[in-house]
Parts: C-alpha cells; sequence; structure tokens
C-alpha cells in the first residue's frame, strides 16, 4: 500500500479540523490542505433542492419539511457545491444520497434529478453512495461512475459495486466481502496511527473528520521513516 496519505485519506464532510462539517469553507480547507478524495451528504428541501447537510433536521424541524430560503445560509445547494468542485479538478467527491428523499420520490427519480444537475465535465469526478440499497441501484442506471454503499443500509445492492462504504470497526465482517474487486473504505477514523495501521491493513481509503491535522501526522511520519539509515 502507498505511504502518501494524500492517497488514501478521504476529507470526511470537508475539513472539520478547520471550519464546520459539508460547508464550502470545510472542502476548500480540505483541497488547500492536500486532499484528493471528499465526501459529503445530501438532503432536500421541500421545494426539491438538493442541499449539503448530513441530518434531516436542522434544530426541531426537518430540512424535507422546509424550503431553501428557511435554511441557514452557511448550508450550500448542490448547485453551489457544483460550482467549487469545477475550480478543483483534482477531487474526486463522494456523493452521499439520504434515504430520507425515498419518502417523497422513487429512487429512480432521485437518481435522474441529481445526475441531471451534473455538468458533463464534472460527471467523472462524482460517485454517488448510499445507504438505501435502492438508491445505490438506482445511480447505477442513471450515472457513469463506479457506485458505493454504506454497509450499515440493510440490505446488500443488487449490482456491481466499485466501493464499500463501512464503519472502521468492523474491518473483520468485510474479509470475506464476496466480490474482491471491490474497493474499500472505512470511516470515521481520527487517529493518524490507526488510519495507517488500516490501510496497511488493505482498507483502499480512510475516511476522516481531521483531514489536514491527519495528512500533517501523517506526512511527517513517512517523512522520518525515510530518513533513518
Amino acid at each position: 500500500m502507498t505511504s502518501d496519505p494524500a492517497s488514501y485519506l478521504v476529507a470526511h464532510r470537508g475539513d472539520q479540523e478547520s471550519a464546520c462539517e459539508n460547508t464550502l469553507a470545510a472542502f476548500e480547507a480540505a483541497a488547500k490542505a492536500g486532499a484528493r478524495y471528499i465526501e459529503c451528504d445530501i438532503q432536500f428541501t421541500r421545494d426539491m433542492v438538493p442541499v449539503v447537510c448530513h441530518d434531516n433536521r436542522i434544530d426541531s424541524e426537518k430540512i424535507s419539511e422546509l424550503v431553501l430560503t428557511d435554511l441557514p445560509g452557511y448550508i450550500p445547494t448542490f448547485e453551489a457545491l457544483l460550482a467549487w468542485l469545477s475550480k478543483a479538478p483534482h477531487i474526486t467527491l463522494f456523493l452521499e444520497i439520504k434515504p430520507p428523499i425515498l419518502k417523497r420520490r422513487s429512487a429512480g427519480a432521485a437518481a435522474k434529478f441529481l445526475h441531471a444537475m451534473i455538468p458533463g465535465s464534472l460527471q467523472q469526478q462524482i460517485i454517488p453512495i448510499s445507504m438505501s440499497a435502492r438508491l445505490v441501484e438506482a445511480c447505477s442506471l442513471s450515472f457513469h461512475t463506479p457506485v458505493g454503499w454504506v454497509m450499515e443500509g440493510g440490505r446488500t445492492p443488487n449490482v456491481t459495486l466499485g466501493w464499500l462504504f463501512f464503519p472502521w470497526q468492523q474491518l473483520q465482517q468485510i474479509r470475506n466481502w464476496p466480490d474482491r474487486k471491490v474497493r474499500t473504505a472505512a470511516y470515521t477514523v481520527n487517529d493518524a496511527l490507526q488510519a495507517a495501521a488500516l490501510h496497511a491493513n488493505g482498507v483502499d481509503l480512510i475516511e476522516t473528520n481531521h483531514f489536514s491535522r491527519l495528512i500533517a501526522e501523517l506526512s511527517y511520519s513517512a517523512a522520518s521513516t525515510n530518513k533513518k539509515p
């Protein structure tokens, strides 16, 4: 496995070491710190605007019951994220589509809706993932990149997966994953030594909340090791 931490660290919801999660500031901070991979979350407002937010609630209200103008200004729209991504061609974005949309739209409709918003120039930079098997299956038909499944989601999607996202504590459970061509990503790891150990044990990518700190620690460790006689 490679010793370059930028090749295996994923900025989970951006760099939370530097800015609030799932904000453009967090994504920009991750990119400046050397991120090649960023993960974010998509929810839909009542007026069907996809926004970048992990939870479906803001205080006591559901995002799915609010219109865009009801949301705090720090929550970016998917459109704003795409505009930012167009200036960061080296970034691969893992786009986690949250299941609440399935209460209002079919998986196919949701996948097509998001894909239609993505300019052709960005389509190879975005990899859709979800806990929902239905959403993963729908994305495999609409998107032109490998799809990923967040394995806490219950039923395994009935499609060829490019990525398997799993809680790092469940490393042993993925050892017998039937399709060894599936690449793996562990979440959420905020300790540099643990991240390096998981990667050394064959995990392709490691998601962390504190990208800038971990990449600095791991880069320093790698440099120190290389200097030894």
